[in-house]
């Protein structure tokens, strides 16, 4: 075997261990990228149960509210294109987008709605509103964490040598 090794041109073997090299650290940059995006993956699930929540309350019970007080209102069709752009919405960019058109829809349902429902369906807006308030500031905050750790792994992606083998960075929420 040691004699086979021998006969083997310098150069080949230099090629070989320069490929060992380069596959040892891109295997490195992969781990340390997948370590620093471990982090941040909670936080992004959380973000994004929250906005398919508050998506569903918006259409569910705030939707279903306007369609039977205000049907043919303009801010009732803008709601329902706002939980249908939502539903669409799939990367964080777009869901963050997504959902600040669904606040302002639903905002703006709120005047005619107060005018034309009835006392019971005053309380159920009231009622649908807060909660849509609520995990509105509870995603902001699971997006802000995310966006925190999103910088740290842009850090550590900046950091290595080959990262252009890797692929590029998630979005983050803005």
């Amino acid at each position: 075997m040691l004699k086979k090794m021998k006969q083997i041109p310098v150069w080949v073997a230099i090629v070989v261990m320069a490929v060992c090299v380069v596959a040892g650290v891109a295997l490195g940059n992969r781990n340390a990228l997948e370590r620093a995006r471990a982090d941040i993956d909670a936080s992004l699930a959380d973000a994004l149960g929250l906005a398919y929540q508050r998506v569903d309350m918006a259409e569910h019970r705030l939707l279903l509210l306007c369609k039977r007080n205000i049907p043919d209102h303009a801010a009732t069709k803008a709601l329902e294109q706002a939980v249908e752009v939502s539903r669409r919405a799939k990367s964080p960019r777009g869901i963050a987008q997504a959902d600040k058109a669904l606040s302002a829809a639903a905002e703006a349902v709120l005047e005619p709605l107060g005018e034309a429902a009835s006392a019971m369906d005053k309380n159920l807006m009231t009622g649908v509103m807060d909660e849509m308030i609520s995990a509105e500031k509870i995603m902001k905050r699971s997006a802000d964490a995310y966006n925190n750790g999103l910088e740290d792994v842009r850090r550590v992606y900046n950091s290595l040598p080959l990262r252009q083998l890797l692929g590029g960075m998630p979005e983050a929420f803005k």
